[in-house]
């Protein structure tokens, strides 16, 4: 028994061949899929020992086509009240090109050879009034096994992104809006000469140090976040091109009211009932 000999095998198919099915795979992707940016993510001071980076940072954006391969909905848990407040757990699987990832991304990024876990993708519009950005938790490669002899996408799991203290400095405002979630200290300074810059580190000689969220140099008023050690009021910030005397410290802020889901849940409660609060309900705080 032996296969075709009429047809072309996996063995025998010529490099023709497969640059035909693999450019039906790309044009099929980009009739049926989603432009997605996809962030890079950047590790600024990795803690080998716990395999993490607590103060890691997306600078980078690129657009890049990708196929969602669950269509109907997103999967796992969605989103449900917890004990801890509106929790969603939103998964999906996207399926990307390996051709159109190395000319989009491997070409401008070499050490970025195929998606990383960890990065993650951004969609480009408002999902259920959300900004949705998925992180990257495993990535397959022999998705349509060796077709004709060869691989041509990648399929990517990914899951709900959870913010925690990133820095976001893409230079796509409605990306880096995500820096209103961190908990950050406005600092009143005195003018002087330089500027600090977004993702910049700066710090004391005591040992206090964070990172720049934003500076406006007209108001002279510095947002930092990532915030270690104890500020003091005496000494200046010291930055990478700059130091400036510190005039006064507001108030610290964060987890900006807009965005916050509890904050829209207590609101909608409120004002349509979303929850009931009376003495029928068994769930009440009453």
């Amino acid at each position: 028994m032996a296969t075709n000999q009429y047809f072309e095998s996996n063995y025998s198919a010529t490099t023709a061949d497969q640059v035909l099915v693999e450019e039906l795979i790309i044009e099929a992707i980009q009739i049926h899929g989603r432009d997605l940016y996809y962030l890079p993510r950047d590790l600024n001071n990795f803690d080998s020992f716990f395999g993490e980076d607590q103060i890691s940072s997306f600078n980078n954006a690129v657009p890049l086509e990708f196929y969602m391969e669950n269509v109907q909905s997103w999967q796992d848990d969605g989103s449900f009240l917890s004990k801890f407040g509106m929790e969603i757990r939103d998964s999906a699987t996207f399926a990307v090109s390996q051709k159109r990832f190395t000319e989009e991304i491997t070409s401008e990024y070499p050490n970025i050879t195929r998606p990383r876990e960890g990065d993650i993708l951004v969609l480009p519009i408002e999902i259920d009034n959300r900004k949705r950005a998925m992180e990257i938790t495993f990535v397959r490669n022999e998705e349509i096994f060796y077709q004709i002899g060869k691989l041509y996408i990648w399929t990517v799991t990914v899951k709900n992104f959870e913010f925690s203290g990133e820095i976001f400095n893409t230079g796509i405002p409605r990306i880096d809006d995500y820096n209103s979630y961190a908990l950050s200290t406005v600092i009143s300074l005195e003018p002087g000469i330089g500027v600090f810059l977004p993702g910049e580190t700066v710090s004391q000689i005591t040992g206090f140090g964070g990172y720049v969220l934003s500076f406006n140099n007209t108001e002279n008023q510095l947002v930092i976040t990532n915030i270690s050690g104890e500020l003091d009021m005496t000494l200046p910030i010291i930055g990478v091109s700059t130091s400036r005397v510190i005039v006064e410290l507001n108030s610290s802020t964060g987890n900006d009211v807009m965005m916050n889901d509890n904050d829209y849940i207590e609101k909608k409660t409120v004002t349509e009932g979303l929850i009931s609060f009376s003495e029928s309900n068994p769930f009440s705080e009453q």
